[in-house]
């Protein structure tokens, strides 16, 4: 069996949906601040 899958069987279900998140928010969040760094460089 895959460790991928090993580690959510042993997770309950709020644990798997904060690893989910974290997971998708994450490169959100870093493509946010990349986006407002470039702009703010545009600016000045």
């Amino acid at each position: 069996m895959s460790f991928a899958i090993k580690l959510m069987n042993s997770l309950s279900y709020p644990k798997k949906m904060t690893l989910i998140t974290s997971i998708l928010l994450i490169p959100i969040l870093v493509s946010f601040f990349l986006l407002i760094h470039q702009l703010n460089e545009i600016v000045n």
